[in-house]
């Protein structure tokens, strides 16, 4: 399941003089098979609402309950755990390890969650054909375009079969043609079952999405429907 529900969720920064106010009593919730994006000027709070939903960060105040659990109770161990189960994050830079191969990448989340070597393999074959990028299984991230390097960073967050896709401004980094077949791979995960959630400047994006959330000063001041 991928259901999520925030409960009048404040986060803040900093203390005293330098203290900022990143969301505001933020309400909202996405429902298990949804596509949304979420929409905002820069310093809207997006990104922030999208590390608290991601189990990244804490709110400061308010709930955040997860398929009935709230994880607004859980320690940092258990924080870690969910994340590693639930959750698959694409960004916009990609964040592959330099020095290892594409295939050793997608592994990455395998080994963490202890995953016996021979079901790793049979993932990581399964991801490279989903992603049509085996010819790329040797290469390092230094000897990919764009385009292919978000390929792998989208295999590696599919590793751990997650069931919640988040994606902070995806194609952001990519031309136009690799952006729409980037997106389309989403909207396809999005096809099979996944709840995919899309921070993005880009209004198109946004309208491929069935829902669009529009922030403002740390506040949710639009919700729409596409």
């Amino acid at each position: 399941m991928g259901n999520l529900k925030l409960n009048n969720i404040t986060k803040i920064f900093g203390k005293n003089d330098s203290k900022i106010t990143a969301l505001k009593n933020i309400s909202l919730e996405i429902k298990e098979g949804e596509l949304v994006s979420i929409t905002g000027t820069s310093g809207s709070g997006k990104s922030t609402l999208l590390n608290i939903l991601g189990l990244i960060d804490k709110s400061t105040e308010g709930t955040y309950i997860i398929n009935g659990q709230d994880v607004s109770k859980f320690s940092d161990k258990d924080m870690d755990k969910k994340r590693n189960e639930d959750f698959g994050f694409i960004i916009q830079h990609f964040a592959l390890i330099d020095g290892i191969s594409v295939e050793k990448n997608i592994e990455l989340p395998l080994l963490y969650g202890k995953v016996e070597k021979s079901k790793r393999k049979e993932r990581v074959e399964e991801l490279l054909e989903k992603l049509k990028i085996k010819d790329k299984r040797k290469k390092m991230s230094t000897e990919l375009s764009g385009g292919q390097c978000q390929r792998v960073a989208i295999a590696r967050a599919l590793a751990n079969r997650p069931e919640i896709i988040l994606a902070d401004e995806p194609t952001g980094a990519l031309d136009s043609e690799n952006g729409k077949s980037i997106m389309k791979i989403l909207k396809d995960l999005n096809k099979d079952g996944a709840t995919v959630i899309i921070v993005t400047h880009d209004k198109n994006i946004a309208k491929e999405c069935n829902r669009e959330i529009v922030m403002k000063d740390g506040r949710i001041i639009d919700e729409r429907k596409n």
